[in-house]
């Protein structure tokens, strides 16, 4: 997970990098670190929780450390994600 974490605080400093493109392809882009070996199941989760709020498939992101892999919390910056990490998921419109 540390070297994970640093490739992140690399791509922080870079300048040449938007802020939405960090969030993009970090935040909200690929699989998931908690599903990194089963993506099977985070597509299944997915499909779940677009079903239960009849909304896309597409609509429904897990984001934070259990994405990460790491929290970017204030409050627990870097910390690696962990049994007692929660696991924050969003359903959002977006264009």
């Amino acid at each position: 997970i540390t070297q994970i974490i640093e490739i992140f605080r690399a791509v922080l400093r870079d300048k040449s990098l938007t802020e939405k493109l960090i969030v993009q392809k970090h935040l909200i882009h690929g699989t998931p670190y908690v599903f990194k070996n089963d993506e099977d199941r985070y597509f299944d989760l997915k499909n779940q929780i677009a079903h239960h709020f009849s909304e896309h498939f597409d609509t429904v992101r897990m984001v934070g450390s259990a994405k990460l892999g790491f929290s970017i919390s204030p409050s627990k910056l870097w910390q690696p994600f962990s049994d007692e990490s929660d696991i924050d998921i969003i359903v959002s419109k977006y264009s």
